[in-house]
């Protein structure tokens, strides 16, 4: 159920992908559907997924690594989202194209290098983005090492001058309860927590409340959310993310 995903927008080598990819689908097997319904002609499908071999290990493998470098001085809401998602809930790596004519299977219309992340059946959303945020920072700050170091060797070019946003909005830390997602004023929504409605404006990842064992701990919790909300940092209505990447970036 629901997850996030950062798009990196790519062309890739007719010749080195594309063309072994066709002569591929061409000679594939008719699924029983296609059978069924096509007479046996597996057709061109709009939506295709490339084979790419090592590139999506090769592109973890910088990314987190490049994470848990780039962070000093841990603070407890990146130590917390670090352990009980990052580390934990590993991303999945796809090379995608999109055909918006298949009878010219050759012509993408876009194809990218889509990462996505998890949103463990509801319970980690808020995580799943700002993994998806710390995926879009980690190709805008090494745009030519990746596309020259990585991206190349795969018979990738990049298809954009820089990198795109993920679009996901600004973050902040809420203590060792992990990473909140801002919402910005006049988009508030509502946290139940025992049975009390409270106007917030920001999203924790469910499973924080789902965590929660006992009654003194609830009301403990109800309580650093009261308290958070009456002190937003006002950076985060100005648009800036306090996620600990994006502050250090500005340091």
């Amino acid at each position: 159920m629901g997850g996030s995903a950062y798009l990196i927008q790519v062309t890739p080598d007719p010749e080195r992908l594309v063309r072994p990819f066709l002569e591929r689908e061409k000679n594939r097997k008719p699924s029983f559907l296609a059978r069924l319904f096509r007479g046996g002609d597996p057709g061109f499908q709009a939506f295709v997924d490339l084979p790419i071999d090592k590139l999506g290990s090769e592109i973890l493998h910088h990314f987190y690594g490049w994470a848990k470098d780039e962070i000093t001085n841990i603070t407890p809401a990146t130590a917390t989202f670090i352990k009980d998602y990052l580390d934990p809930i590993r991303a999945d790596v796809y090379l995608r194209g999109e055909r918006e004519d298949p009878t010219r299977p050759e012509e993408f219309s876009h194809c990218y290098i889509q990462v996505t992340f998890s949103g463990c059946a509801g319970l980690g959303e808020v995580s799943s983005m700002l993994a998806s945020h710390w995926v879009e920072l980690w190709y805008r700050r090494n745009f030519d090492t990746i596309n020259q170091g990585i991206l190349k060797q795969f018979h990738l070019t990049p298809a954009a001058s820089e990198a795109e946003s993920a679009g996901y909005g600004a973050f902040f830390d809420f203590g060792n309860r992990g990473v909140a997602l801002y919402y910005p004023q006049g988009s508030e929504t509502e946290m139940f927590i025992a049975n009390r409605e409270i106007p917030v404006n920001f999203e924790l990842d469910a499973a924080v409340e789902e965590s929660i064992m006992d009654e003194e701990d609830l009301k403990k919790f109800q309580q650093e959310v009261v308290d958070m909300q009456a002190a937003l940092p006002p950076e985060l209505e100005q648009g800036l993310c306090l996620c600990q990447l994006c502050r250090q970036g500005r340091q």
